[in-house]
């Protein structure tokens, strides 16, 4: 594949560039926000949905059995995890399955524990249905994020505390969770009977030298407390499909889960999610290699460039993920003045106080995209 390629998005109704004029008043920016990919999709999907275009009928679709099992045999084959097929439901993205979770699983009076900075919606979603949260801040040391255990000890044994919802890998920092690491928050949840969200669609962008471990691995009692979100569309640049998937071991919690898809009207997927994921699953593989290897050499340029023309802003190259944290809190500018610099310079980056307190000074960038939009970004970056 030839990710030098400049694909143009614009006219497609691409959020990500069409989209911009209702988030930053701007049409003309660089935007480098929404997580998705500037890259065509793996040939081998693209193949299965040129095949259901020619179908000529776009109907309602049912999700076969084989979406579940290829979805199981690529969770063992890469992770070494197995799970049961039958234990996954179909839904239509992560941050409506914590939607549902809020309204039909979380008791009224329940506190959920987050670790920002964090991805917005881990903190939005739950306020929007009435429930509280509760803060275990990340720590970090020179751009090396890590897990405050105390901390997070000390608000589980909280009488209110029942959930967790865990980013792994993380966004927006980047870091790939260690099993130790991941085996230490384990075992507080055992000891608490604190249940676990675990957002794991970050999972297959993994850069060399580290490896994902998912959560509910870690021992059958973590498995039994787990609600893992999945999903191909990150990895493969989907996103539009709105195609993902839920693990839930217990039995009563995924009955509780589908029947309030079912009264929602959610339970089935559009004409060509299926067709996509199952291409991905089958044969993206070699795509997903090559992609990595290009975007993990835009965050290594990422860090060269900082460090030679910009030593103020710190930036380390993350260990998954295609989003750049970068630390401008060298410049001495306040948050919205930061924001409306980027912007008058003509790039538009996530905000980083969208990922909480702990991201002011920050600003995520996505560098999923062609080496040519990304040296033309950090030119207009030097004007700040």
């Amino acid at each position: 594949m030839n990710f030098d390629q400049v694909i143009e998005r614009r006219g497609t109704n691409a959020l990500k560039w069409d989209g911009m004029k209702h988030f930053y008043a701007s049409t003309d920016a660089i935007p480098l926000w929404v997580a998705d990919m500037d890259f065509e999709t793996a040939p081998v999907i693209r193949k299965a949905l040129e095949n259901r275009a020619l179908h000529g009928i776009y109907g309602y679709v049912d999700v076969p059995d084989t979406f579940f099992q290829k979805a199981s045999d690529w969770g063992t084959r890469r992770y070494g995890h197995t799970f049961n097929p039958k234990e996954l439901i179909f839904t239509h993205g992560v941050v409506p399955s914590i939607a549902l979770i809020m309204k039909e699983m979380v008791a009224d009076g329940d506190k959920i524990i987050i670790q920002p900075p964090v991805y917005g919606p881990f903190a939005s979603v739950p306020i929007n249905y009435q429930r509280q949260l509760v803060e275990n801040p990340l720590i970090e040391v020179d751009g090396y994020y890590s897990i405050d255990f105390d901390g997070f000890e000390a608000l589980a044994k909280l009488p209110d505390v029942k959930w967790f919802i865990l980013c792994n890998p993380h966004n927006p920092v980047g870091r790939v969770w260690k099993q130790d690491e991941l085996a230490k928050l384990a075992a507080i949840c055992v000891t608490h009977n604190l249940r676990i969200i675990s957002d794991e669609i970050w999972r297959d962008l993994v850069y060399a030298g580290h490896r994902h471990t998912p959560f509910a691995s870690i021992s059958p009692e973590v498995a039994d407390l787990t609600i893992t979100m999945f999903s191909a569309t990150k990895s493969f640049n989907l996103a539009g499909l709105q195609a993902s998937y839920v693990h839930i071991t217990r039995s009563e919690d995924r009955e509780r889960f589908m029947a309030a898809l079912r009264r929602t009207d959610l339970t089935l997927p559009n004409a060509f999610a299926v067709d996509a994921v199952e291409a991905a699953f089958d044969g993206g593989e070699p795509w997903l290699i090559e992609v990595l290897e290009y975007i993990e050499g835009n965050m290594v340029f990422l860090e060269d460039w900082f460090k030679d023309k910009m030593p103020q802003v710190k930036f380390h190259k993350p260990e998954a993920t295609y989003l750049a944290w970068i630390d401008f809190r060298g410049l001495n500018l306040s948050q919205s003045e930061l924001m409306k610099r980027l912007l008058d310079a003509g790039i538009a980056l996530n905000d980083g106080a969208w990922f909480g307190k702990a991201g002011t000074g920050f600003a995520r960038l996505n560098a999923a995209c062609p080496r040519s939009i990304l040296v033309e970004a950090l030119k207009r970056m030097e004007e700040l």
